[in-house]
């Protein structure tokens, strides 16, 4: 085994590397234009698509996981050999393309994608339209980027959802890049660096348009800019001007994208000083020299002054001090996924599928970077002068932002743990390739005879399989990860305007699928005085469950009053298509909505192919 392993090493170390790249970078682009030609010949929705995974055949799937897991292979090739030559731009191309591909999905066959807060935010963009102010818009950013993109090109505001968060999603691979050239000393550093920031692994932060993703695919850039602002101090005064100039503009217009973005940004640059001062104090090395102080004053005066943004981050933190005082009476996000769990009553291969397209990419993201913590805290421990600030700075960010996503995990606070931990997994790409590296520059024998370099790459290599694959499948909400897709239909969108416009504000209103305060805010503006709209929460908006034909009885006597029910295609299917293994669990089933149509106090007064529209007890 020894000697045919010898052989291929030998074979590889005097085989033209360049012309193999070459090779393997045009047998890529091959299937990139197969996988082209049969996105375009697919055409568009016209009715919703539960999970675009079945819309698009099998090969085509198959055809962009080779293309990325190729175009990684490329950068990693060049970083394992180290070879002079500029052949990575072949896989970084052919990863961006790809990527590409993927982000246009919702673009070219749909009417607009986002069913939730996409709707509110295209509310707002109408309200700039119309008042040509922000209002009390706490973060106006994206809504006025859209309005802008609107003015000037015309586009309606559901297509204009659909094309910023591409462009977002490319830019935050191509940051990645010239990120990876300011704080790392080696380029084969940067190119493992690209090989895993280039999967579109945050999944839905990529495609939906709302101020906290978009403002989350900035923070690459926005460090770039930090890191060149320091790299140029003393040395090119007229970049460092340009460069501190853009930074401050960045960090202010953050502000005015998301609250809870600006903390966080505050917190990373807090990080970055106190990685630095560590470096120093075990290591007696100070690679960087951090300015901060006016930045991150800067960027407190201005969160503390716009709008109500100190009372918003004040009261999101109260739900964790009252779960850790005892005095929370709500259920905490890991109890709901348990009682969840517990009412399913599903089997350990079930739970199992569903964990890993739900949370594959977070798992694996967050055990490699634990295995990586552990080896570089090993090698600070002996003094190990290879260790650079950026090991230390990603460790600390990494165990920092993940502890207190799992704090918001156990508590009741109104967003999902996912929000933080997706920071955590912004330092995960950096601890981990980094790590890597180390790896591979690291002498000495492990397992026996097999050397360091070699077990680096064949389980990055593994990691690279794992996240081309999950990453695309969970790119897109889908039955996979046991939720619907995002799509928003026309029939939908037009049938809701038309209930808006006709219907009777004394009747109270049912929905199913469908929520009647996010429409009405798309369709009017998130201003407009509400008439008979109902938000979840305090109102109970969904009908009882199986209608109450199980009782034997009418759905109509369940109510006194006149009501509308709202039911689409999500609320109709959703159980056969996202729960098909749990049907004893189904709150409603097919046959619950025939008898709706054989109910003497129940008449159909809308329908189109996506939505009907009922009246009880008229």
């Amino acid at each position: 085994m020894n000697k045919i392993r010898d052989r291929i090493i030998n074979y590889f170390k005097t085989f033209d590397s360049h012309l193999a790249i070459k090779i393997v970078s045009l047998l890529g682009f091959i299937l990139l234009l197969i996988a082209l030609f049969t996105f375009v010949k697919i055409p568009p929705a016209d009715n919703y698509e539960f999970s675009l995974y079945k819309t698009f055949p099998w090969y085509f799937w198959l055809l962009v996981i080779l293309c990325v897991f190729i175009g990684q292979s490329i950068l990693v090739f060049n970083s394992y050999l180290k070879v002079n030559i500029r052949s990575w731009v072949y896989g970084y191309l052919l990863l961006f393309l790809s990527n590409s591909i993927l982000l246009v999905i919702p673009f070219s066959r749909y009417f607009t994608f986002g069913r939730g807060d996409v709707l509110t935010h295209i509310g707002y963009m109408l309200d700039i339209e119309k008042y040509f102010n922000i209002g009390s818009n706490h973060y106006p950013a994206n809504h006025l980027l859209g309005s802008i993109l609107n003015y000037y090109t015309d586009l309606g505001f559901t297509d204009i959802v659909m094309i910023i968060p591409p462009l977002f999603s490319l830019f935050f691979v191509l940051s990645w890049y010239i990120l990876g050239k300011q704080i790392f000393k080696k380029n084969a550093t940067n190119l493992l660096i690209l090989s895993l920031s280039s999967i579109l692994s945050f999944g839905m932060l990529h495609v939906l348009f709302t101020p906290f993703h978009q403002s989350t695919l900035l923070i690459p850039f926005v460090l770039y800019l930090f890191f060149r602002t320091n790299n140029t101090i003393g040395k090119y005064q007229y970049n460092y001007s340009i460069f501190s100039l853009l930074l401050i503009t960045f960090c202010v217009f953050i502000v005015f994208y998301h609250p809870l973005t600006t903390l966080i940004l505050i917190v990373i640059f807090l990080l970055l000083r106190f990685a630095s001062a560590i470096q120093y104090k075990l290591l007696g090395n100070k690679e960087l020299k951090i300015r901060m102080n006016n930045l991150v004053l800067i960027i407190f005066i201005v969160f503390s002054m716009w709008s109500s943004y100190l009372y918003i981050a004040v009261n999101k933190l109260k739900p964790i001090f009252a779960s850790i005082l005892g005095t929370d009476e709500t259920h905490s996000q890991l109890e709901e996924y348990v009682s969840i769990i517990n009412y399913s009553d599903a089997n350990f291969y079930q739970l199992a599928e569903i964990f890993v397209f739900k949370y594959g990419v977070e798992a694996i993201l967050g055990f490699f970077s634990i295995m990586c913590m552990i080896v570089i805290l090993k090698a600070i421990k002996k003094r190990d002068k290879n260790i650079y600030y950026y090991h230390i700075f990603s460790i600390i960010g990494f165990a920092l932002f993940s502890s207190f996503s799992f704090l918001i995990l156990i508590t009741n606070i109104s967003f999902s743990f996912l929000r933080i931990y997706t920071y955590s997994e912004l330092f995960s790409l950096i601890l981990i390739p980094s790590t890597f590296y180390y790896f591979f520059i690291k002498q000495g024998k492990i397992f026996k005879k097999i050397n360091t370099k070699q077990i680096s790459c064949i389980l990055l290599c593994i990691i690279l399989i794992l996240f081309s694959i999950l990453s695309i499948y969970s790119l897109y909400l889908s039955p996979l990860t046991k939720t619907v897709n995002s799509q928003v239909t026309e029939a939908q969108f037009l049938g809701m305007e038309t209930f808006y416009q006709n219907q009777n504000d004394s009747y109270n209103i049912l929905e199913l699928g469908i929520s009647q305060y996010r429409y009405y805010e798309a369709i009017f503006g998130e201003r407009y005085p509400e008439y008979n709209v109902k938000r979840p929460g305090a109102n109970n908006l969904k009908p009882i469950e199986h209608f109450n034909y199980v009782n034997g009885t009418s759905f109509g006597t369940v109510y006194n009053d006149t009501y509308y029910f709202l039911l689409n295609d999500i609320g109709r299917n959703v159980y056969p298509e996202v729960h098909p293994e749990f049907r004893e669990k189904w709150k409603f089933t097919p046959t619950d909505f025939d008898n709706l149509n054989y109910d003497c106090n129940i008449d159909k007064i809308y329908t189109n192919k996506e939505l009907d529209i009922f009246i009880i007890n008229e």
